[in-house]
């Protein structure tokens, strides 16, 4: 079961951080600190634009799924902004 189904079954997700001791170590969740949390916001990649803050999700890797009639979707901006930073 994914996380968006545990999230509509339970009604709830925790937010924590992980740590990695070395490169060749899993990464580690870290529960002592975490958050519960009762709301999520999940948007479509497409819709997310250069000064949105939900822009930290997209990578400059990402090959969002863009539907026909959005052909100047905000997503394609951000990438283009983002491929600029990384020549």
């Amino acid at each position: 079961m994914g996380f968006l189904n545990n999230y509509k079954t339970l009604g709830s997700y925790l937010l924590a951080y992980a740590v990695q001791e070395s490169s060749e170590s899993n990464i580690l969740p870290v529960m002592d600190d975490c958050i519960a949390k009762q709301q999520l916001s999940v948007r479509e990649a497409w819709e997310i634009g250069r000064h949105d803050p939900d822009s930290m999700g997209i990578r400059v890797d990402d090959d969002p799924i863009i539907p026909p009639q959005h052909k100047d979707a905000p997503v394609l901006e951000l990438l283009r902004w983002m491929m600029e930073l990384h020549k």
